[in-house]
């Protein structure tokens, strides 16, 4: 995302100068529709929708998210057009147009600004995700990419008063980071067909103290005591009934990250297959949301708000899923870590949680296209009251992304004797999320033959197109070690990883265009520190 300065991207500031309006139009052509990161906004397609905007408080990033077989080619640059010719989410604000007579004048006027997307048919032959409503590709593609340039974890973006765990301040979280994990939680909850949550600020106070709780001790639990420091009762209360998390660097950690840890659970290594985060944050009746962090350590209310949810238990799906239809790939990641699978079912009265719906069931994972079926094992079930109240969970050996696959769930067994089965698809959507290309920063070139540049920070990662044809060497090194302390991994148009290494090697290429990036990072997160140069050398062997 494009971070904005005013009303505007960045780019746009000279239209403002020259164009006034505080209205928002957007125009939606066939094949996609816009939302707003809050989800407090959607306009759908063929529509024309006006947005008003009359306080300077207003902060919203929009995104336009492609229908099957479409791809977002950018924002049109229009008359009287909001981020024009850019090519991910438009984000604007008029936070900073407090005390700015020139900007306020603008935001009071009765002008209009357009917002206009456009789509165009997906041609490429590139794998294409099976239709479902729910999957929003655009948004997972630049939550991954903001993730991994650490974009939402400033102070300025993160607090509008600052934490001290010295002082025993909670702080106070902006309303655009508590809306960036409000955010996040739904887009995961809308791929299970859960409603979404809202905002309970009356909460938000209660989560903050927890989270100092967590920061000032430097633990973990749901159980703090009075002798711990920056103790306070409705610390206590927060932490009791909420889902925690710890980064361990005390450093700001994106809202949208912590959201994303709590519903894959596979950090929770105690418990994994338990996976008792995803089962409050993908509680059918959480109704709810409250979060707070402080430096790192953050919690997510998940229970005890006072108050029934307002959501009818008719209305809810049969049962929660995970992974589930179209999916992120990020959300099951083939790591050393394993992300569990699972499924709760949804009873249509909550007191029968007590009865042992899985006790004797079986799982199957088939491949849609070939028949073949993968390995289930470490099969695990409860029926304890985690937000869902029932359970079973697996772990699958061999899975792959961009492939489809049937999960069948045999023998499950009701309290009335009947005996009943369920069957659903997932596809990891890897191929519209996975990001290859990375920008060139001042000083960094390549030829055919030799890259050359430096890393900025830990996270800079250097992307090149290169044509390449048969046997060659791959050959890195840097001024300041006598290893190569970095890798080379080199992708295919597909974006599959052909090689990864941090020495230097010899491949045979099929002819094409390839991509070399160049990062401090293999694809697993092995990483090295503080290199500043590289220069990587292609010749024959």
């Amino acid at each position: 995302m494009t971070k904005a300065t005013s009303f505007a991207a960045k780019t746009l500031v000279p239209v403002l100068l020259l164009i006034s309006g505080c209205k928002v139009q957007i125009e939606v052509p066939k094949g996609g529709h816009v939302t707003s990161e809050s989800s407090a906004y959607i306009c759908h397609e063929g529509e024309r929708c006006i947005l008003e905007v009359n306080d300077t408080e207003f902060a919203e990033a929009f995104i336009a998210v492609p229908n099957q077989g479409y791809k977002f080619d950018g924002w049109k640059n229009v008359k009287a057009g909001l981020c024009g010719d850019v090519k991910s989410a438009c984000e604007l604000t008029t936070v900073n147009f407090k005390g700015n007579d020139a900007l306020l004048s603008v935001l009071y006027s009765d002008d209009k600004f357009r917002l206009v997307p456009i789509f165009s048919q997906n041609n490429s032959g590139s794998p294409q995700a099976p239709m479902s409503t729910a999957y929003n590709p655009v948004y997972w593609s630049n939550l991954e990419k903001d993730i991994q340039a650490e974009k939402y974890t400033g102070n300025s973006y993160m607090y509008s008063s600052l934490p001290s765990s010295e002082n025993c301040d909670p702080g106070v979280l902006t309303k655009n980071a508590q809306n960036r994990a409000m955010r996040a939680l739904n887009e995961v909850r809308g791929l299970h067909l859960l409603p979404a949550v809202k905002r309970d600020s009356f909460y938000e106070a209660e989560s903050q103290s927890g989270a100092l709780i967590l920061n000032a001790n430097d633990y973990l639990t749901h159980n703090p005591l009075p002798v711990d420091k920056c103790y306070s009762e409705l610390g206590y209360q927060a932490l009791s009934t909420s889902n925690a998390g710890k980064n361990w660097s005390d450093s700001n950690d994106d809202p949208a990250r912590d959201l994303l840890g709590w519903v894959h659970d596979r950090n929770n290594v105690s418990t994994l297959m338990a996976v008792g985060h995803r089962r409050w944050a993908l509680y059918p009746k959480l109704g709810y949301f409250s979060y707070g962090q402080v430096k790192g350590e953050s919690v997510l209310k998940a229970h005890g708000f006072g108050g029934d949810s307002g959501l009818e238990s008719g209305n809810l799906p049969e049962f929660v899923a995970y992974p589930y239809l179209t999916y992120p790939y990020t959300l099951a990641l083939k790591t050393e870590n394993p992300t569990p699978w699972s499924i709760s079912l949804s009873p249509k009265f909550y007191e029968d949680y007590n009865f042992g719906y899985f006790a004797n069931a079986k799982v199957r994972v088939t491949e849609a296209e070939s028949g073949r079926e993968l390995k289930v094992r470490d099969l695990y079930t409860d029926n304890k009251r985690y937000g869902t109240p029932n359970l079973l969970s697996w772990l699958v050996d061999g899975y792959k992304y961009d492939t489809k696959y049937f999960v069948t769930i045999d023998n499950i067994v009701y309290p009335d004797g009947n005996i009943d089965s369920v069957e659903y698809y997932v596809y990891l959507d890897y191929y519209n999320i996975f990001n290859v290309n990375f920008p060139l920063e001042a000083g960094d070139s390549g030829t055919s033959n030799t890259l050359r540049g430096s890393f900025t920070n830990s996270n800079d990662n250097d992307s090149y197109k290169v044509f390449l044809s048969g046997n060659k060497r791959i050959a890195g090194k840097n001024n300041q070690y006598s290893n190569q302390a970095f890798f080379v991994l080199v992708y295919d148009q597909e974006k599959n990883l052909v090689k990864s290494s941090d020495v230097a090697f010899n491949h045979y290429f099929s002819e094409g265009e390839y991509t070399i990036v160049v990062s401090l990072c293999d694809e697993n997160g092995l990483c090295y520190q503080n290199v500043k140069n590289y220069t990587v050398n292609i010749n024959r062997p």
